[in-house]
């Protein structure tokens, strides 16, 4: 995966925070490179744009994301999970921003279609590691596409529900999720059964 210089992440930060204060259409390039402390030039060299601003920060993400699942000798359920987690959190982990890049992406047809490509980056990350990881069957590749657009469905819908009503039991119910959903895709129904009953049993 080709890796992308882009500017720290709390300058990265600053500039959604500075587009949600004054709203996306409104704020020009020249002024987010003022805010990033660049020339107009290295601004477009390092981000390209208005767009790409408010996604920047899942560049780098995805690289991290990309060495984690590449070195890992967890197995497939726990590797996955983790690398899900990792997303969750780097959202979670700023709520103010968070809340921010959401309120922009309501008010922009043209970012909400920027957030589809975003994830679709994570489907192909994931379902490319997938394809490798899962058992060599026939069955591989669809496997590892469905199951990779699933776990990323699931965690969008688990941050969504998260930046609606804040719970500090979020990630409980997110792993609880992707168990099921990873289960019901990689295992025989009896298998599944027995791994589902046994995350329920952890969880209480």
């Amino acid at each position: 995966m080709a890796r992308m210089t882009t500017p720290a992440e709390d300058t990265l930060t600053a500039l959604i925070h500075l587009l949600d204060r004054e709203g996306y259409d409104a704020v020009t390039a020249d002024q987010l490179a003022r805010q990033a402390g660049m020339s107009r030039a290295s601004f477009f060299r390092h981000l390209g744009g208005k767009e790409e601003v408010v996604f920047a920060d899942h560049a780098a993400l995805l690289a991290r994301l990309d060495d984690f699942l590449r070195g890992t000798s967890l197995g497939v359920r726990e590797a996955l999970e983790e690398a899900v987690f990792q997303v969750f959190r780097h959202h979670t982990a700023d709520p103010d921003r968070a809340r921010a890049r959401s309120r922009l992406l309501r008010g922009s047809q043209a970012l909400r279609t920027r957030e589809l490509l975003t994830s679709h980056r994570y489907t192909e990350l994931f379902s490319g590691w997938l394809a490798t990881a899962l058992p060599d069957t026939p069955a591989r590749g669809g496997v590892a596409v469905g199951l990779a657009a699933a776990v990323v469905a699931v965690h969008n819908r688990a941050l969504r529900a998260w930046l609606h009503v804040p719970a500090d039991d979020a990630e409980a119910g997110l792993r609880a999720d992707l168990a099921e959903v990873i289960a019901r895709l990689t295992a025989e129904p009896a298998e599944a059964e027995r791994t589902l009953a046994a995350v329920r049993r952890l969880l209480g």
